[in-house]
Order: C-alpha cells, then sequence, then structure tokens
C-alpha cells in the first residue's frame, strides 16, 4: 500500500519505447487483446463461485476459472524470485498461452494465463 510501490508499477510513458518499458508495454497490449477477443464473449453465464486453486508447490499456485460457455481459463504464477522448472501444467488443447514462461520453466515472479476451450 506504499506511495512508492505504486509510483514504481505505473509504466514510465515517456520510456515507453525503450527496454523493459517497451517490452511491458507490448505485453498489456497484447493481454488486453486476448481478454477482449477470447475472454469478455465467454463470460456470459458464468455462475458464482466458478473458481478453483490448487497449490502445486511452495512457490508456485494454480488458479482455473469455469467461464460462461464451459471453457476454463486458468493462471499458473511462480510466487517466488527463482525460477520453476518441471512444470506441465498445460497441454496441447489450450488455444493459447501468454506470460513469462519458457517450454516447461515459469520465471520467477511471473504468471502465466491459458484458456482450454470447451471438449
Amino acid at each position: 500500500m506504499a506511495e512508492e510501490t505504486f509510483r514504481m508499477c505505473k509504466l514510465d510513458w515517456d520510456a515507453r519505447t525503450e527496454g523493459e518499458h517497451a517490452r511491458f508495454l507490448s505485453l498489456y497490449r497484447r493481454l488486453i487483446a486476448l481478454r477482449k477477443k477470447e475472454i469478455v464473449p465467454r463470460l456470459s453465464g458464468m455462475g458464482a463461485n466458478s473458481g478453483q486453486f490448487e497449490v502445486v508447490n511452495e512457490r508456485v499456485v494454480k488458479v482455473t476459472w469455469r467461464l460462461g460457455d464451459g471453457s476454463d481459463l486458468s493462471l499458473v504464477a511462480n510466487l517466488s524470485a527463482e525460477p520453476v522448472h518441471g512444470l506441465s501444467l498445460w497441454g496441447s488443447d489450450h488455444l493459447w498461452l501468454e506470460g513469462f514462461a519458457t517450454g516447461d520453466v515459469l520465471e520467477g515472479w511471473s504468471a502465466v494465463f491459458s484458456l482450454k476451450a470447451k471438449s
């Protein structure tokens, strides 16, 4: 809740074309476009308590929401500074993955979103 923490999390618009700032701006734009195209149309009809979570290990949590059309939206988050190796929490049946993962490695302090269409 510190003001300094809030300021550090804001995008620096004056540096939006440089390095990390450009990378995060690109990521935010991709996530917003994916939300608009893939998630929002699937929300209608969602019931209450449609989410569930799983503590994968001491550093990783997975949250899954059943969307209104029966699809599953998942978030896998690494809540530590160290990368986590050996994750196989999503399959080829997912429509997309977005976040900070390479192969079976989830980077530190990062998350991956995936969408599995209704079977």
